[in-house]
């Protein structure tokens, strides 16, 4: 949610692209989310870390439970330092730590986030500071991400760029991943032009007045939370002045197709259906 913009302009569904892989990428980074192929993503590191990687966990009741709202759960991941080799290009000194909420977690074949300038400030690997492997579990088909988010992407949406990756950890295969675009300020400034205002991620999430202090703030995290108290606010006025408290605040026509595309595609773990696993 970009505060210099129409606030729900910039939703963006995390289930389930690669139809805009082209808008202003560089080809380093293009590369990197070529739908033709399937990234060869090897792992090293020490047998001790990624054991403790793989059993980190959510804690359910902290995360779910009544006192979340004024006492959020601490993040139960840390980040480890690994080898990594992409495409038989090595790359040492890299971040690694373990992603998701609950339902895709996993001790057996965790999804994964690779930074790469966790140790050295600045560096990226073919324009990207970042790779975020997802691991599918509640996919079989492991299709189903790279398809919706073509499909978002070709109705005009914002989407990442999405690929596959096969993924090996100190020689052992995981099998194939999810390679999503991570969304950070390359993908803001790429679809609104700016990557200047407030971005938030929810994780059952809503503008409702206590669910809203769930909004994890993703940048700028000095700044205040006004634009969403103001979407909270609008959103009390009664069905006849709801259109018009809104419109300075939300992009509507840009929502409602977000909405539509959500829907047309089943997707349940979603802002309009569980409020999970959006920006």
């Amino acid at each position: 949610i970009a505060q210099n913009l129409p606030i729900l302009t910039c939703l963006l569904a995390m289930s389930p692209m690669m139809g805009w892989s082209a808008i202003q990428a560089s080809p380093r980074e293009a590369t990197l989310f070529d739908g033709s192929r399937v990234l060869e993503v090897q792992i090293d590191m020490a047998p001790s870390d990624w054991d403790a990687l793989r059993k980190e966990h959510h804690d359910i009741l902290a995360a779910l439970g009544s006192t979340r709202f004024e006492k959020p759960e601490p993040n139960p991941y840390k980040t480890y330092k690994a080898e990594v080799t992409i495409d038989g290009t090595r790359v040492k000194s890299v971040g690694l730590r373990k992603r998701g909420f609950i339902g895709s977690s996993s001790f057996q074949r965790p999804s994964l986030g690779l930074r790469f300038d966790e140790f050295e400030p600045g560096r990226d690997f073919g324009g990207a500071k970042r790779l975020s492997l997802n691991n599918n579990l509640q996919d079989p088909s492991q299709l189903h991400q790279v398809l919706a988010y073509s499909i978002f992407a070709k109705a005009g949406v914002p989407a990442p760029r999405c690929s596959l990756a096969r993924v090996t950890v100190n020689g052992k295969s995981l099998g194939i991943y999810s390679h999503v675009e991570t969304v950070r300020a390359p993908l803001l400034q790429r679809h609104f032009g700016s990557a200047e205002g407030n971005l938030y991620e929810g994780q059952l999430s809503d503008f409702r007045p206590d669910w809203v202090k769930t909004f994890e703030k993703k940048n700028n995290e000095a700044a205040d939370r006004l634009d969403l108290d103001a979407v909270v606010r609008a959103l009390q006025a009664d069905d006849a002045d709801l259109l018009k408290r809104l419109d300075p605040l939300v992009d509507v026509e840009a929502y409602l197709r977000f909405w539509a595309l959500e829907a047309l595609l089943g997707l349940w773990d979603s802002y309009s259906n569980n409020g999970n696993n959006f920006f």
